[in-house]
């Protein structure tokens, strides 16, 4: 064999290498986003479990904004508006995993209509404006204001 033949098949198992490796990184990636996904959903749901503990121990004032009741101005008031926010920040929380791709889409449709339940609240009039909402992204502030705005013709 001459060293030209000895460089075509090393050409030939190098293009076999490239294929191998390639084929083997798409697994690797897939394993890696499936991974990523199951973190993500389990963060999402450590969150939650989180938050009811914190509403668990403000029982009689989130009682009261889920209903609609009027809170007593003051201190009352303040508490009502800081859970919400907690709820908020919850929900932007999925929104952004959502949008960047770790949360499936699915999970996230399932939420919509407890996002448009929840915006129907005289809550949702209190808390927007405050500064706790201004913190909020733009992107997902847009999202509940068209949700709202939705719920409002409806």
């Amino acid at each position: 064999m001459s060293i030209q033949d000895w460089a075509a098949i090393g050409e030939i198992v190098g293009a076999i290498a490239v294929v191998v490796t390639l084929i083997y990184l798409a697994a690797q990636i897939r394993v890696s986003n499936r991974e990523t996904r199951a973190v993500t959903t389990q963060s999402a749901l450590n969150n939650e479990m989180d938050m009811i503990a914190v509403m668990v121990e403000n029982a009689a004032t989130w009682d009261k904004v889920i209903t609609g009741v009027p809170l007593e101005a003051g201190e009352e008031t303040r508490k009502g508006i800081l859970l919400y926010n907690l709820l908020m920040a919850e929900t932007e929380s999925r929104y952004l995993q959502y949008k960047a791709g770790y949360l499936e889409p699915a999970a996230w449709e399932q939420r919509i209509p407890s996002i448009r339940m929840t915006i129907r609240n005289p809550m949702h009039q209190i808390w927007r404006p405050t500064p706790g909402a201004n913190a909020h992204s733009l992107d997902f502030l847009r999202m509940l204001d068209e949700l709202a705005d939705e719920a409002a013709g409806e």
